[in-house]
């Protein structure tokens, strides 16, 4: 079933439905007295402190992957100072940005990218625009996506007049180009048949474009990029640094993707340097460390079934309502519950929510 504001007031409710809507009441309310975060899209905004708001506010108050609102994070990003004209003059700001990340990377606890080697470490304008890129490189081929995929991608690519089909449509051909988030969207698991579908890549070479946003959100990111069919792997950290508008992060890239006045024209001096600063100061682990066990916690508050994804939680049947991808139709799954305001709003719902210490009825 999809759900829609129209279904609402015809919904069963369970204990755990309303125990959701109680804990979203709280939070909208705490957003429009300046209580609780909000993010940074003008839909995530403060809303004005009145019944209509408020509750119109709670229906989608878990919907949405944005970054946590981590204080510790906060706190760092507060006491960042930068000299913009030193930066902008310091050629050795890319060299600087690939030597901090790779070991930040290869050292991780949650990740682990056999293959890594094979990539030089570049500055990212954004997904959208590697994705771009990537169209454009390949602007001869079809791009082909799995269902499912990011909603923006689908979207994207048909502004761009770009020839592009589903990968559940038919056979792979020699002039096809593939782009894939891992994990993936829809689920934040990687995909069962991932090292099926490289190989068939390598085998007609197929170029590959991958998107990681949601690994540094997972427990065990175990993947092997060695595949020569691979070009490009977009990494934003938008989902890990609560800085989604600044457009953080890197892209790792085959030695022969792009050619060198490219490289030289995106160095992008300011978001490498920010970029270096905050992975200099947080491992790729934090996120995952910090939350995994509140995460575990709301399986006994509500039933919600932990994903190997800290973001994201599995809704049992009688909350589907609440699922974060119910405005975008059947392509995607009805059961992803946002852990992200549970986890800003902890303190606030211990103090006004005493039935957490004994679960639903």
């Amino acid at each position: 079933m999809e759900f829609t504001q129209d279904s609402w007031i015809n919904l069963p409710r369970s204990d755990r439905f309303n125990k959701i809507l109680e804990l979203g009441l709280l939070i909208a309310a705490g957003e429009g007295l300046g209580k609780s975060p909000v993010g940074d899209y003008a839909f995530h905004k403060s809303i004005p402190h009145n019944f209509l708001s408020t509750y119109g506010r709670a229906k989608s108050v878990f919907c949405g992957g944005r970054a946590v609102r981590d204080q510790e994070m906060l706190n760092f990003i507060a006491g960042i100072t930068p000299n913009l004209f030193e930066i902008n003059q310091r050629i050795e700001t890319p060299i600087d940005l690939a030597d901090r990340t790779r070991p930040w990377l290869e050292q991780s606890s949650n990740i682990n990218l056999a293959g890594l080697h094979g990539y030089e470490i570049l500055a990212q304008v954004g997904t959208e625009n590697t994705m771009k890129e990537f169209c454009l490189n390949h602007r001869t081929r079809r791009i082909r996506i799995k269902k499912g995929e990011w909603y923006y991608v689908p979207a994207i690519l048909s502004a761009m007049n770009v020839n592009w089909a589903y990968l559940e449509d038919d056979e792979l051909s020699k002039n096809d180009a593939i782009m894939m988030s891992v994990p993936f969207f829809s689920t934040f698991e990687i995909p069962s048949n991932y090292d099926a579908l490289m190989e068939e890549c390598c085998d007609k070479d197929i170029p590959v474009m991958l998107d990681f946003c949601w690994s540094l959100l997972h427990r065990a990111f175990n993947l092997d990029i060695s595949y020569s069919c691979i070009e490009v792997c977009s990494y934003t950290i938008g989902k890990f640094f609560p800085l989604e508008q600044i457009r953080l992060g890197f892209r790792l890239v085959r030695p022969d993707y792009l050619p060198d006045f490219d490289k030289m024209y995106t160095e992008l001096r300011l978001s490498s340097w920010l970029t270096s600063e905050l992975i200099g100061a947080f491992p790729p682990s934090y996120i995952v460390d910090k939350y995994f066990s509140l995460q575990h916690s709301w399986k006994d508050r509500l039933g919600l079934e932990p994903t190997n994804c800290v973001m994201s939680s599995i809704l049992p049947d009688d909350a589907l309502w609440w699922n974060q991808h119910r405005i975008h139709g059947e392509l995607y799954p009805q059961n992803q519950f946002s852990m992200v305001s549970l986890y800003e709003n902890e303190d606030l719902i211990q103090e006004h929510c005493s039935w957490i210490q004994e679960g639903i009825n």
